[in-house]
């Protein structure tokens, strides 16, 4: 069988030229041999990747690929440099013992370059990563012999010993290992990760040196614990937002599937602490919401500086801060503990127990086996977290090699970020408060002018109303008066301060002013020439229909008799006012659907009912018809018309606004969970969408 094993690693590892490619595939599509070399191949690269040796042997390119057996379970990574050197630096491989080894049949010889990484795999599926330079040789070409007893069937038709001391082990297979330079052995100085298969991973499995005892039997000594060896993933494919994150979203149905907005919304909460002032308080847990007594840690050294009692304490919350999330959910944490399965389990539980100090234990010690930072973390814990700690560590979870130095950076590269992107945020935050301060601050000022416009308005129609009622009262008794005698003169700038003790009697004018401003019909009889003189007013109804399905509605009333309009306001859906009979009114209607405008216009109105349907019409058409149906009024009526949209489009922006505030507790109740039961779907109810934050970069 020829050896295709270098051209089809170039071609796994996508390393041929185009035209190198289209010759190989075109070779292979003739030559069966070719195509099971090849599909071999590709399973052997299965097979490391679930052994967990992908990411350090990631220059193994062009290694020497041997396999005959396809492996078909699951694989127990098994770090065994302990092993290994023993077995180099001890006579358990001399001479005369190897010869007890070797009554185990099917010795595996292997030819490697030991320049370079290197994966083997056996006829029993225990698959070797052998780093470049880890025999102690000038030679490039290393001999390895491999003996392999992993079946119990073959441990026993062999006779191979499972005792330590004595006491029966059970085993989960025993392997055999020993390079040589020609016919010469040479020493490891480099560790060899080994990885037998194992149909189920028994967490109190260990790891024993095997010596022969003067019987010529072999006795496992010096056991040491077996950590599992961790598979690293691409980071950013795994799961590190809190876990009520996504369900909150997705019951708001908001788009939970675009990690772009998920990531832009999570990290917007972050800097929201204790620093904040007490001018936002619905962004803040309160200190008796935060605590957990299964979660207190016993020693102060494992915990943050607690903030002051005295000091806002009541909005502090010791959680995760989004911010360090965003660091540590990056590529630069690939190849790490952090981007594993196992510590997304973990993350998971960390984010409900309302103390970073957990995350950090971590990140902090990348260079270390998980099951040890698990010990730490349930010796540093009291109660359900304790405990959970500790079913953690049982598991003997393991680490990812990093290199040399690697920590440091990575914690440097870790404190950075997260002030940057946690910066960040706060700015991004204060500066949408600003905005929001700065509209606010608008509407406030466009509604004290029109508050004032309408004040001026209202008491110059009354004034005017006030004067013709007057003056057609005077004619009506037989007085001429212009509205000029009527109006009262101002108030001079001295007096006379006279006391009184008869009543007397009050003139025409006191009760034509109560009529005006009461809008009620008098009847006033002169005591000198008993004539009469009558002001009347009359009532009328204006429905608009389907009022319901409008934003809002205006109705106002334009007197011919009066230089300004009046707006009539609604009550009981009804549109009420009371005309002047010496008055011809029109009426004009203005409705909103969003931003869009409806109209009605009605000339000549009478006392009685009407119902108005308003018809959409665009802005400048509406514009047009104001101007047209006020005449000289236009220019208020258009200042009014102008103040109603804005006011519309304002209270629009508010209710959204709230919608958004709202919207945002229920999602800081989900990030920071620890402040709330088990996450139900009748807790959350149908909200806006928030603003983003500005990416870091």
């Amino acid at each position: 069988m020829k050896n295709n094993t270098e051209i089809i690693g170039k071609y796994l590892q996508n390393e041929m030229t185009a035209d190198e490619r289209n010759a190989f595939e075109k070779q292979m599509a003739g030559d069966k041999e070719l195509q099971q070399q090849l599909a071999v191949q590709k399973q052997i690269l299965v097979a490391i990747e679930t052994a967990g040796l992908k990411n350090s042997f990631a220059k193994a390119i062009r290694i020497r690929f041997i396999s005959r057996m396809l492996i078909r379970w699951g694989i127990v990574a098994i770090v065994v440099a302990g092993l290994v050197y023993y077995a180099f630096t001890t006579n358990i491989f001399s001479h005369g013992e190897r010869e007890s080894i070797n009554s185990v049949s099917g010795t595996e010889s292997f030819i490697i370059d030991n320049a370079a990484d290197t994966i083997i795999e056996t006829d029993e599926g225990v698959v070797f990563g052998i780093p470049a330079n880890a025999f102690n040789s000038e030679n490039k070409k290393i001999r390895l012999e491999i003996k392999t007893a992993i079946s119990p069937d073959k441990i026993m038709l062999h006779g191979l010993s499972t005792t330590s001391n004595g006491s029966l082990l059970q085993t989960a297979g025993m392997f055999y290992i020993n390079g040589y330079d020609k016919n010469k052995p040479v020493s490891l100085i480099k560790k060899i990760d080994v990885s037998v298969p194992t149909k189920k991973v028994n967490p109190a499995m260990q790891l024993f040196d095997g010596v022969q005892d003067s019987s010529g039997r072999i006795n496992w000594v010096n056991p040491k614990p077996i950590e599992k060896r961790l598979r690293t993933y691409d980071i950013t494919s795994l799961d590190f937002y809190p876990p009520d994150y996504i369900p909150v979203l997705k019951a708001l149905e908001k788009d939970y599937t675009n990690k772009k907005y998920t990531d832009s919304l999570y990290y917007s909460f972050s800097g929201l602490d204790y620093r904040y002032p007490e001018g936002a308080p619905q962004y803040y847990l309160k200190e008796s919401e935060t605590a957990k007594a299964d979660t207190s840690i016993k020693y102060d050294d494992f915990l943050n500086p607690q903030p002051d009692s005295s000091k806002s304490a009541r909005y502090w919350h010791p959680e995760i801060d989004p911010s360090r999330i965003r660091t540590i959910w990056d590529s630069k944490f690939n190849n790490t503990i952090l981007a594993t399965k196992e510590f997304e389990e973990r993350l998971q539980f960390i984010h409900g127990l309302c103390n970073v100090d957990y995350l950090m234990a971590y990140v902090e010690a990348l260079d270390t086996p998980m099951y040890v930072i698990d010990q730490v973390c349930a010796d540093n814990s009291t109660g359900e977290v304790r405990k959970k700690f500790l079913d953690f560590a049982a598991r003997k979870d393991g680490g990812v090699m990093i290199k040399e130095g690697m920590q440091e950076k990575l914690s440097a590269y870790f404190e950075n970020k997260f002030k940057a992107y946690r910066d960040a945020s706060v700015k991004t935050w204060a500066k949408y408060e600003q905005e929001l301060s700065r509209l606010a601050a608008i509407a406030d000022n466009k509604r004290r002018g029109q508050e004032t416009r309408n004040f001026l308005r209202e008491d110059k129609n009354l004034q005017e109303e006030f004067c013709a009622n007057l003056t057609d009262a005077y004619r009506q008794i037989g007085v001429k008066r212009s509205c000029i005698d009527t109006i009262p003169t101002p108030p001079p700038a001295n007096y006379y301060n006279i006391q009184i003790d008869t009543v007397g009697w009050k003139n025409l004018d006191v009760y034509v002013f109560e009529a005006t401003e009461g809008r009620e019909s008098m009847t006033y009889t002169d005591p000198s020439t008993g004539k009469t003189a009558t002001v009347t007013y009359k009532e009328v109804d204006i429905h608009i229909e389907n009022q319901h399905q409008f934003d809002k509605v205006w109705v106002y009333l334009l007197p011919d008799g009066l230089a300004s309009f009046q707006r009539i306001e609604l009550t009981s859906n009804t549109f009420k006012e009371k005309l002047n009979m010496l008055f011809r009114y029109d009426a004009v209607a203005i409705g909103f659907k969003g931003d869009q405008a409806y109209h009605y216009r009605q000339p000549s109105l009478q006392p009685g009912q009407y119902t108005f349907r308003l018809t959409a019409i665009n802005d400048k058409q509406l514009k047009q018809q104001l101007k047209t149906s006020s005449n000289d009024r236009s220019e208020e009526m258009l200042n009014e018309f102008e103040y109603q949209l804005f006011r519309q489009q304002e209270i629009r922006r508010e209710v959204q606004l709230r919608k958004e505030l709202d919207f945002r507790n229920q999602v800081m109740r989900a990030i920071w969970n620890c402040a709330r039961g088990p996450f139900s779907e009748t807790n959350v109810g149908p909200v806006a969408a928030p603003a983003d934050t500005t990416a870091v970069k």
